[in-house]
């Protein structure tokens, strides 16, 4: 949470100085921090996917190229270092749908399919409890389900998780997304 609020201005309204002092605590943090090393790295490569993103749609090919490898190593360093991290997945999840949409289309396929392998992954251990996790947790989980498997070809899985938003997310603002 040291570094969500900044990172999140520079990806949700393209807050660059926010997002800077994001990477620059993110920095610290990996010195004082290594038991927080797997997601922290997803973090980094969160950035990366954003800033490839964003030089694809300067037109930028291979600044967006060079960013997106960047993206996925740093993903997989993420991976190696501590898989099991929650922090690690939801990152990294998150990132790939978020940019997917905005990537080279070459790559989106890729950004996707990790996308769902990571929401999946959390699905898999959370979804017994989905009732007792904070509406956040629960929104956040379902709706990255829900639109990963329908980017990912999985329409009738997608079809479950919107109908299981729209009964367990009733009266709250995931129920209009």
């Amino acid at each position: 949470t040291i570094i969500r609020e900044d990172i999140f201005a520079g990806f949700m309204v393209n807050d660059l100085e926010r997002l800077a002092a994001g990477e620059k605590k993110l920095e610290q943090l990996l010195v004082e921090r290594p038991a927080s090393r797997a997601s922290l790295l997803a973090w980094k490569g969160g950035i990366a996917l954003f800033r490839s993103a964003r030089a694809n749609e300067a037109g930028n090919a291979a600044e967006a190229e060079r960013l997106w490898k960047t993206a996925n190593q740093l993903f997989d360093e993420a991976l190696q270092a501590n898989a099991g991290d929650f922090g690690r997945v939801a990152v990294t999840g998150a990132a790939a749908l978020l940019f997917a949409d905005r990537l080279p289309q070459q790559y989106r396929d890729a950004a996707n399919q990790r996308a769902y392998g990571e929401y999946r992954w959390m699905w898999e251990r959370q979804n017994a409890m989905l009732d007792k996790l904070p509406l956040h947790i629960k929104g956040e989980l379902l709706a990255g389900l829900a639109q990963s498997a329908h980017r990912t070809g999985r329409a009738d899985e997608a079809a479950t998780y919107l109908e299981k938003m729209s009964t367990t997310l009733a009266g709250t603002p995931y129920e209009s997304r």
